[in-house]
């Protein structure tokens, strides 16, 4: 797969835009160690003669040959389209998405095929289709995490006989409202600062006894799945059911970089130690722009047990290894975990059934 940084093999590089966006492109580049020769804007709009000591041109007095220049679009998402044309038309020909926009959500048919084929998984539209309603009753909870009652409040209308509230972080929360909270019996509550949803996670790992199948979602974003789906989610020959990846520009190493440069490094020197097997997957899954996002997951209650006791002993290790290099912030544990998440499923895909849902922003 061609990474973005063989894409800017060119005399010229220029950034699309002058705003914020542009500057996280500039930031990212130069970190890379590629040199950025100048910013190009529309000329619709008074505009600054540079911008960081690099200069900016109207896209009509371009000096420098354009068929000698790549041009990254420093924009929103949302503008890359008509910024392509834009560019098209004026002569660039040599036009990339920016590195540090977020992924599509809404990925194509083509690209669910693909998907499907890296995770060996099926679509759950195409297996309801298939097994139809054949009630098979089993156990479940669908733990929705909340950390901050505000927001909780807003999704109570939010009705699902499956699914339970969770409070995380509740040793630091002085309201509590949900059904359960993650800092009784054994809990990690007093590190979501770092580990986000996942402080739920081990704390359902640990404390749920009672369910066969354990699911996770959050406050914010649910599986596109109705409580009939949910009552058949035995009858239709899937162990887990993990959310329908979303699709980068770049590979993940590279969309990652700018936030978190030394990931990779740190996920393959714990694997070496901890679990050689899986470094494989590390490269394969890296080198890839598909990501299930979320740390959600709904899966028998074997796997989710297995899911969680194989990722927190590697993330132990990882936050050891953070505090050493002084690089432990606000949510890292979290991100690491999504990532480590991709890894366990493309390890497992040969040994478990997964499929792939869509999933439902309640905001």
């Amino acid at each position: 797969m061609k990474g973005f940084l063989e894409c800017l093999k060119k005399e010229y590089i220029a950034v699309f835009g002058n705003g914020y966006v542009a500057r996280d492109e500039l930031i990212y580049l130069k970190l890379r160690d590629v040199h950025v020769d100048c910013f190009i804007v529309s000329g619709d709009y008074e505009h600054p003669s540079s911008l960081y000591g690099i200069p900016i041109f109207d896209i009509s007095s371009y000096p420098y040959d354009r068929e000698k220049t790549v041009v990254v679009i420093g924009r929103d998402r949302l503008n890359w389209i008509e910024t392509k044309i834009l560019l098209n038309s004026n002569g660039f020909n040599n036009v990339y998405g920016g590195i540090t926009q977020m992924p599509i959500k809404e990925i194509s048919h083509d690209d669910i095929k693909i998907a499907k084929r890296i995770y060996k998984a099926s679509a759950f539209s195409e297996i309801k289709d298939e097994f139809g309603s054949n009630r098979d009753v089993v156990r479940i909870c669908i733990y929705s995490v909340t950390s901050q009652q505000k927001f909780h409040n807003i999704i109570m209308d939010w009705k699902s006989q499956y699914i339970e509230h969770i409070t995380a972080g509740a040793i630091n929360c002085k309201e509590i409202n949900t059904s359960y909270r993650d800092d009784i019996g054994d809990n990690i509550s007093e590190k979501n600062r770092y580990y986000n949803e996942l402080t739920a996670a081990y704390w359902i790992s640990k404390n749920d006894v009672q369910n066969e199948w354990i699911g996770l979602c959050h406050y914010s974003r649910v599986f596109e799945l109705s409580d009939d789906d949910i009552a058949n989610i035995g009858s239709y020959g899937v162990d887990a059911y993990i959310p329908m990846p979303y699709k980068w520009e770049w590979d993940i190493e590279s969309s990652f970089w700018l936030s978190m440069p030394n990931n990779k490094r740190w996920i393959k020197e714990a694997l070496n130690k901890l679990d050689p097997e899986c470094l494989k997957y590390v490269d394969e899954f890296f080198s890839d722009k598909f990501f299930v996002h979320c740390n959600m997951v709904i899966c028998k209650r074997e796997i989710f047990i297995d899911l969680y006791q194989w990722m927190f002993r590697i993330l132990d290790y990882l936050e050891t290894k953070l505090i050493a290099e002084k690089m432990l912030t606000d949510r890292a544990m979290g991100y690491l975990g999504e990532m480590l998440s991709n890894i366990y499923w493309l390890k497992q895909k040969e040994n478990i059934s997964l499929c792939l849902v869509p999933l439902i922003d309640l905001f």
